[in-house]
């Protein structure tokens, strides 16, 4: 119980000091000894830990907790605090280790954990696309209107290529745009790969950590794509918006759809950083939370990290993928068919990520339900 005598002296009572040289005691014979119980000294194979023994520990734990976070609100016991809190440190570690490498883990965080962090953030992810989807809307009824406005619209290389209405309003013009690289060889085409891969992981990368200013620039970035994508279909309407669309769909897909799954993961660190608490939900179940750990802003966005690490590793290889397409198929004679039909195939994994991820995350509930009782 807090101490609640009416003019508290600066020396800390008895009772508290007795549960904290309890607590360095128990810490000191569990470390030299192992978790065995005083009656059990050695087995073949060591001290193994005993129910009984874990529970008095941890109870001793939390008793010394809930005191320290008392003491926190005493100035006049501030003085006690950092040895306190070094006891404190080494009990946590001692009941709460961080669990060691094995590929069983890896397998269950790659199988269950990766696609169930997808489906627990998809209104994350929605909203990504909402933005990137309004801001293509918007360009494209504006750039309709009025094609100068693409100049404001279009990355810089390509309006730094040629005026936009010399390059897109003349078929001869278009077809050049739409079958520009087909002549290059391997060598110019792996170049080229290579460099989309870097450039666009770098972007997503920006779009991803950009959360932890509130998002800002993730929208910023989620509505610049979406200009950008809006107002290049406005230019070729309707006559070659087909022919736009085998160019640009194979490579388009798994890139767009990587930079909204970045954008998603930094709404969510947006939102961590708005409220650190929404982490807790789940975080027990993959581990990344220790039962009982407070949630602060430090806490927070460590485990929202360490939730969001697979993302980070899905949204890398979609981009080595979209690269490669870019470079070697849209450069390429394929027909059209070809090129939509693989379009269509690059929308499969992302659909079976997030189906999958519905399917894990229950799992993963229902196992730590099972746990619980």
């Amino acid at each position: 119980m807090p101490y609640t005598g009416k003019q508290p002296s600066s020396q800390l009572p008895a009772d508290y000091r007795q549960v904290f040289s309890r607590l360095k005691h128990a810490l000191a014979t569990i470390q030299a000894n192992g978790w065995a119980p005083s009656d059990q000294t050695t087995q073949e194979d060591g001290p193994v830990a005993t129910v009984d023994t874990i529970t008095q520990f941890g109870h001793l734990y939390l008793k010394a907790s809930a005191i320290f976070a008392w003491v926190r609100y005493q100035p006049q016991w501030h003085g006690f605090m950092a040895p306190m809190q070094r006891v404190l440190v080494e009990a946590n570690v001692l009941l709460y280790p961080e669990p060691g490498f094995s590929w069983s883990a890896l397998g269950r965080f790659v199988a269950f954990e990766v696609p169930a962090r997808f489906w627990r953030d998809r209104y994350f992810h929605l909203a990504a696309a909402v933005i990137c989807a309004t801001s293509a809307f918007v360009a494209f009824w504006l750039v309709l209107g009025n094609f100068e406005l693409a100049a404001v619209f279009m990355p810089g290389a390509i309006r730094d290529l040629k005026e936009l209405d010399a390059y897109f309003f003349s078929p001869q013009a278009r077809h050049e745009m739409l079958t520009y690289g087909r002549d290059a060889g391997l060598k110019v085409k792996t170049v080229f790969a290579v460099f989309l891969m870097q450039h666009n992981i770098s972007v997503a990368i920006q779009c991803f950590l950009s959360g932890f200013v509130f998002g800002v620039p993730t929208v910023l970035m989620l509505a610049e794509t979406g200009m950008m994508l809006g107002s290049l279909p406005a230019l070729f309407f309707p006559t070659d918006v087909v022919a736009l669309g085998a160019w640009l769909l194979p490579h388009g897909v798994p890139e767009v759809g990587a930079i909204l799954l970045a954008g998603g993961g930094g709404l969510r660190i947006a939102y961590t950083m708005l409220n650190p608490g929404s982490v807790a939900e789940g975080a027990q179940d993959a581990g990344h939370l220790k039962p009982g750990a407070a949630i602060g802003l430090g806490v927070a966005l460590q485990t929202v990290m360490r939730q969001l690490s697979g993302t980070v590793v899905v949204v890398a290889a979609m981009l080595v993928w979209a690269g490669f397409v870019e470079s070697f198929v849209r450069q390429s004679t394929a027909s059209d068919s070809v090129r939509y039909f693989l379009a269509i195939v690059s929308v499969v994994p992302i659909v079976a990520l997030f189906t999958w991820g519905a399917v894990a995350d229950d799992r993963l509930k229902r196992q730590q339900c099972e746990r619980l009782t």
